[in-house]
């Protein structure tokens, strides 16, 4: 899920939001494709009820930003605090196992910000040979 279909689209880290109570965030990783936006929040270790809040808080401000979006949350970890499978799925989130569930064989060209399979010297948009490790 999380590879092939990022081909297409554009991935920053560490993108800046500004919450409507006017405190600073930085959304770990986010992919836009044409009209789509997903958020990836990467933790260590396990995935606690407060980071299901803060991918909220991401996802109602980037709804006010980009309203024409379908915007979805993914989190990562090394597991799932007992009982938050349900609070996820009520919210349309996913978890993936860090690691092991996501698929890392892509690399961010550092010109463009475009996602390419890790085998690849050179950008299929813009021909640089300079990428970003993710």
């Amino acid at each position: 899920m999380l590879d092939e279909s990022l081909i297409d689209g554009r991935i920053e880290n560490q993108f800046k939001i500004v919450l409507s109570d006017g405190k600073i965030r930085y959304i770990d990783l986010i992919y836009f494709k044409e009209n789509e936006i997903v958020i990836i929040e990467l933790k260590k270790d396990k995935v606690l009820k407060k980071h299901i809040q803060q991918l909220v808080e991401y996802v109602e401000q980037l709804k006010i930003m980009y309203p024409k979006h379908k915007i979805r949350g993914v989190l990562t970890g090394q597991y799932l605090e007992d009982n938050l499978e349900h609070s996820l799925n009520l919210r349309g989130f996913i978890f993936k196992k860090y690691f092991r569930d996501i698929p890392f064989e892509l690399k961010l060209c550092n010109n463009c910000r475009k996602a390419v399979r890790k085998n690849q010297f050179i950008c299929n948009w813009c021909n640089s040979q300079i990428f970003i490790k993710i």
